[in-house]
C-alpha cells in the first residue's frame, strides 16, 4: 500500500492564487464560520473534516480553507475524476475507488493511515456527489464512518451552501461544526442545523451577527450596503436607516 506523498508546493501556490482570484471575480465573497475552533483542535489532534457537496466551486473554496487553516490537509476524491484531473494530486487530492469492495477499503485505509498526527485533517464529502444543499435526507454514505472506525479521529461537520444576497453573484458560506463521533446520524443531523445557521445570512443579515468572517471578501465592500440598500433607502425616504430585512434586523426589529 502505498504512502500519500507530499504536496507541491509550487503547485501549491498556483492553486492557492488562482482560487482566490476566481472567487474573488465570481463569487460575492467567501465566508466561514468557526475557523478559529478547528485552528485550535487541530493544534491538539488529527481530524477527518465532512462537508456536504454542493457545486463545482467547492474545490476552489477548499483550497482558500486549507490556506486559512494553516494545516496538512488531504481530500478523498474519486479516482476516475481525479485521473483527468492530475494536477489536483500534486495539491492533496487523494484517489478513492468508489464502492464496498478490496480496492475502496485499501483506499480508506491508506488515507486513514496518513492520519497519525495532530495538524494533519483529511476532507471527505459524504454525499459522494454534488447534492443541492437544501436537499432532504442528506443521503450520507457509509465511507466516512468506516474511516472514522478505522482511525479513530474525530470528525467534524460542515454546512456549506451558495446564495444570493443583494449582487448578481452568488456568496459562498461554510459553517463549522464541533468534532465528534463519525457516525451518520450525529453527522446528518448536525450539518442540517449548520446549515440553517447559514439561513439568516442568505437573507440579507449581517454576516459578523453569525460569526462569518471573509476568507474572501466580496467585491466592492459589505454586501448588505451594497447599491441596492442605498437606493432603495433613497425609494422609500428612509436615509437615516436601512430597512431591517436587508440591514440585519428580524422583521420589525428596530435597527
Amino acid at each position: 500500500m502505498t504512502a500519500i506523498g507530499e504536496r507541491s508546493g509550487f503547485a501549491l501556490g498556483l492553486a492557492r492564487r488562482y482560487a482566490r482570484w476566481r472567487c474573488s471575480r465570481d463569487l460575492d465573497g467567501v465566508w466561514v464560520s468557526g475557523l478559529d475552533a478547528l485552528r485550535a483542535h487541530l493544534a491538539r489532534e488529527p481530524l477527518l473534516l465532512a462537508p456536504n457537496h454542493v457545486a463545482w466551486w467547492d474545490v476552489l473554496v477548499l483550497v482558500l480553507l486549507d490556506r486559512a487553516l494553516g494545516a496538512e490537509m488531504r481530500c478523498l476524491m474519486d479516482s476516475r475524476n481525479l485521473a483527468a484531473l492530475p494536477f489536483l494530486g500534486s495539491i492533496g487530492a487523494v484517489p478513492l475507488r468508489r464502492g464496498e469492495g478490496p480496492a475502496a477499503s485499501e483506499d480508506l485505509q491508506r488515507a486513514g493511515a496518513w492520519l497519525d498526527r495532530p495538524g494533519r485533517v483529511l476532507v471527505i464529502f459524504p454525499q459522494g456527489r454534488q447534492r443541492p444543499a437544501h436537499l432532504r435526507p442528506l443521503a450520507f454514505r457509509r465511507g466516512v464512518e468506516r474511516l472514522a472506525a478505522q482511525t479513530g479521529a474525530r470528525t467534524v461537520p460542515v454546512g456549506w451552501s451558495y446564495g444570493f444576497r443583494e449582487d448578481h453573484r452568488p456568496a459562498a458560506a461554510l459553517a463549522i461544526g464541533a468534532p465528534g463521533a463519525g457516525e451518520l446520524p450525529r453527522l446528518e443531523a448536525e450539518t442540517v442545523q449548520l446549515l440553517a445557521r447559514l439561513d439568516p445570512f442568505f437573507l440579507g443579515e449581517a454576516p459578523a451577527a453569525h460569526g462569518l468572517v471573509p476568507l474572501v471578501p466580496p467585491p466592492g465592500g459589505r454586501t448588505d450596503d451594497g447599491m441596492g440598500s442605498r437606493l432603495l433607502r433613497w425609494m422609500m425616504g428612509a436615509r437615516g436607516r436601512r430597512p431591517t430585512a436587508l440591514q440585519g434586523g428580524g422583521p420589525g426589529r428596530p435597527t
